[in-house]
């Protein structure tokens, strides 16, 4: 800048010439003209810049408003209109597909995490689980979500029931309950203390239990109630010790109740084998011939018999002409008076020579008076004998 009196080269913000010195201008209206020029382009510029802003958010807001509806309607349960916007105005579009997946993974993570600690019942984490797997997106993970929901809310029912059974002094249904509390569940390592005691007081109570049965005689039950315990207890050594001791008891009493049984079946035969022995025959080798005798007073009309062979040493013999076996069977069509005996005209087929003796049983009868008896002790004198050493 230069003097306008002289000429002379003036210094930047001089306000006299240091030649002729001369006023150069007035520092008031000079700076208010740059200060007004510096508003103006702040101002301009800040205009500029809050315009494109809107210009991008309107934009931005356009693009992902479908995607908020989506996301409003998902947590509202309303998977209608979830569905609706995201075939209508999400599908297709990559950005908003993939926002759109994230958003319903962390919305599973979350309802789960919300039910495992409590902060939401089953029932309305459930719901929104369902609402998410109705829009047929992330099936499978919605799924396992609710795989893992019910599962765990089976375990906390279980472990509240096994609470109020064990009040109730119910330990067996009480460990039945706390043996469904999966491991996953924070009341695991609880439910399994539960087990402990309540297996203890339960094993104490079959025991006194059992051993009260036994002093009655009444084994099977006994074994019976032990085994209801180990259903639940496999491992309980002392219940399974207790149950082999009621067992031999049992075996004891039964085969003493059996022998009762057979020998008053035995003296009680309506027709009896009072004889057996083995006679030759002209065309056969050997035959067999049973005697029997009508112990009723109605008349024999027709009667079957079961027979047995056993060689020299008492071991049994398999014998019959076309199908061999250690039993045979066979049947008698004869009047037989009461008190009489009959037989000695009858010959049973044996076919093999090793035989030395025969026993024989009478397994029914019919009487010409139309009535019948059948024998009880022929199937216990078949489970006696077949296939068996014959018992001096």
């Amino acid at each position: 800048m230069d003097c306008k009196k002289c000429g002379m080269p003036l210094q930047e913000d001089s306000l006299f010439c240091k030649k002729c010195g001369a006023k150069v201008g007035s520092p008031d209206s000079s700076g208010k003209l740059k200060t007004n020029k510096m508003k103006w382009l702040i101002m301009g510029g800040a205009l500029a810049i809050v315009i494109v802003a809107g210009v991008l958010f309107f934009i931005f807001s356009q693009r992902n408003n479908s995607v908020s509806t989506f996301k409003n309607a998902i947590q509202d349960n309303k998977y209608g209109e979830a569905i609706e916007v995201y075939v209508n105005e999400i599908k297709g579009d990559l950005n908003k597909e993939t926002e759109v997946v994230a958003f319903l993974q962390a919305e599973i993570g979350q309802i789960k995490q919300d039910f495992i600690n409590k902060k939401a019942d089953f029932n309305a984490a459930a719901s929104r689980l369902e609402a998410i797997k109705k829009t047929n997106l992330l099936t499978a993970e919605v799924s396992a979500a609710q795989a893992e929901m019910n599962d765990l809310n089976d375990s906390r029912v279980a472990f509240k029931s096994g609470e109020e059974l064990m009040q109730n002094q119910n330990m067996k249904g009480a460990i039945m309950e706390f043996t469904k509390v999966i491991d996953s569940d924070p009341q695991y390592d609880q439910a399994q203390e539960l087990i402990r005691k309540a297996s203890s007081d339960y094993q104490a109570a079959v025991l006194s239990d059992a051993q009260q049965l036994a002093s009655e005689q009444q084994f099977e039950h006994a074994i019976s109630a032990i085994n209801d315990a180990l259903d639940i207890m496999p491992n309980d050594s002392e219940l399974a010790a207790k149950k082999s001791v009621y067992e031999n008891q049992n075996k004891e009493k039964l085969a003493v109740e059996r022998k009762e049984k057979v020998e008053e079946l035995k003296a009680n035969q309506e027709l009896s084998v009072v004889e057996t022995r083995i006679v030759d025959d002209y065309i056969f080798d050997q035959m067999a011939q049973v005697i029997v005798q009508n112990n009723t007073d109605k008349v024999v009309k027709k009667y079957r018999i079961g027979y047995m062979g056993f060689d020299k040493d008492n071991y049994p013999v398999k014998f019959g002409l076309l199908n061999e076996s250690f039993l045979r069977e066979g049947v008698a069509e004869a009047t037989i008076q009461p008190g009489e005996k009959h037989g000695s005209n009858k010959k049973w087929e044996l076919f093999e020579s090793k035989i030395v003796k025969i026993i024989a049983c009478v397994k029914n009868v019919e009487y010409f008076d139309g009535s019948t008896w059948v024998n009880e002790y022929y199937d216990y004198w078949v489970e006696d004998h077949k296939d068996k050493p014959l018992q001096p």
